[in-house]
């Protein structure tokens, strides 16, 4: 389930005064619409970016009718005061402002988990250069201390994530393989098949690259001490069986020997006489009665 921060501070903010008074809103209507449209971005644009979203579609995402779409741009950009940017920037390009500052910790733990990446881009695209407190006290003398002390912490609470984004690419790139392609060439480097690679990057996806139920802390280390378990389908031989089979006993079968063949003598009676003497002798011998 996606979720955002939300500051006490936007109800009596200038800039959502001037937001519902450039709309034609009262403040819980303006609220409500900005709250929309920042659960929207993060399904479809979690990187803040709405550069390839029309006013039109970010109307509609607000809940506005879709011909209000250009007002509601200017509305978005223009409620800033005394040259602050309002609630989109448009500088250096469309976008959502301050949008780590209320979506990075979701971003971080939840949507870019096994991406670190992408968050690291996110959180450098974010990092665009801004005027030093000198410039803005002789361009604005009357700003006050308590904003210039809220942009530094924020620029240093960005500056931390970033920083820390870049030590858990490291966690994870010796924690998880990036792809299949580089788990088999390692293990076809250190002396096993590719299909060994292919069995350990099956047997690692579907428990969550864990071991006993922590996570890898270094995949390489455990290929080879894989190897040297002889764990791999290739290290392993087929079982052979301790009894043996007749045939495999022997190559050749051991039948007793044939007897001779002896071709058997017809019997011809050509006379009644020679029949009955036959059948007598037959009946004395298997002592059958007549």
């Amino acid at each position: 389930m996606a979720w955002i921060k939300s500051h006490q501070t936007l109800l009596s903010h200038p800039k959502t005064f001037r937001f519902a008074e450039l709309l034609g809103l009262d403040i819980d209507q303006a609220i409500g619409k900005l709250t929309r449209l920042w659960w929207w971005c993060l399904d479809y644009a979690p990187d803040g970016n709405l550069e390839r979203f029309t006013p039109a579609t970010l109307a509609r995402a607000m809940g506005l009718d879709p011909e209000r779409g250009d007002e509601l741009m200017s509305a978005l950009i223009g409620c800033g005061q005394n040259s602050h940017p309002g609630f989109v920037d448009e500088k250096p390009y469309r976008r959502i402002h301050d949008w780590l500052e209320y979506a990075s910790q979701y971003l971080r733990d939840t949507e870019y988990k096994h991406n670190p990446k992408e968050y690291l881009r996110i959180c450098k695209s974010y990092q665009t250069k801004r005027k030093t407190s000198a410039e803005n006290l002789r361009t604005n003398p009357r700003q006050s201390t308590v904003e210039e002390r809220r942009g530094e912490e924020i620029r240093g609470d960005k500056n931390k994530d970033i920083a820390s984004t870049s030590d858990s690419i490291k966690e994870v790139s010796k924690s998880r393989a990036t792809n299949k392609s580089e788990l088999i060439a390692y293990c076809v480097g250190v002396g096993l098949t590719s299909r060994d690679g292919e069995y350990l990057w099956e047997h690692w996806e579907e428990n969550g690259w864990t071991r006993g139920n922590k996570p890898i802390r270094d995949w390489r280390s455990n290929v080879r001490k894989w190897k040297l378990a002889g764990w791999f389908p290739s290290q392993k031989q087929p079982a052979i069986s301790k009894f043996k089979s007749p045939l495999q006993q022997s190559s050749a079968p051991n039948y007793p020997p044939a007897l001779p063949y002896v071709e058997p003598t017809p019997f011809r009676a050509e006379t009644k006489q020679e029949i009955e003497a036959a059948l007598s002798m037959l009946s004395k011998k298997f002592r059958v009665a007549k």
